[in-house]
């Protein structure tokens, strides 16, 4: 909540603690993915009605959702990080278990942590989570969010694609 909070009104947290976080972020990864998301958000006005300008409380209250997926992702998806091949066959997005932002910013990270020695495991990961992203409700999401989530994960497909040899299609991808 924290990240959200520092993300949305960074003068609402006391320099000390704006300072153990920034450290913080200096060498996590995962806090920074999510930190980068709650910029992402907070940072046009067509947000400002899905927190419903209520400031403060509406950026914790989406900085503990985020959490909370994010958390719920790693445990839906660890069997599918273990086994590329079972998410090929497998379409995330019709099962609604799968569909929130948690899992669509895992799979895109799992993408962009294989893209340089697995390619295809990538593009695997990378294509999940793209069906995810579209599937995800519009009203439920503040419009920055869906268009980072979406963006993310046609990244990393550019990515991947790329690194198969495939430039027009990683071109296309972008």
């Amino acid at each position: 909540p924290d990240l959200a909070l520092l993300a949305s009104d960074p003068d609402a947290i006391a320099a000390d603690r704006t300072r153990e976080i920034y450290a913080h972020l200096a060498r996590c990864a995962d806090c920074t993915d999510s930190y980068d998301t709650f910029v992402a958000t907070f940072d046009g006005d067509d947000d400002d009605a899905f927190l419903a300008s209520e400031g403060s409380a509406a950026a914790m209250e989406y900085g503990a959702r985020v959490a909370r997926e994010n958390a719920d992702a790693d445990e839906l998806l660890k069997d599918y990080f273990d086994k590329p091949e079972k998410a090929a066959f497998r379409n995330l997005a019709s099962q609604r278990k799968f569909v929130h932002g948690g899992v669509v910013r895992r799979l895109a990270k799992r993408a962009s942590e294989l893209y340089a020695n697995e390619p295809l495991h990538a593009l695997t990961f990378a294509d999940a989570p793209i069906a995810v992203a579209e599937a995800l409700p519009e009203d439920n999401n503040p419009p920055n969010t869906l268009h980072d989530l979406r963006g993310r994960a046609w990244k990393e497909r550019a990515h991947a694609l790329n690194r198969l040899g495939e430039p027009g299609a990683a071109l296309d991808a972008l």
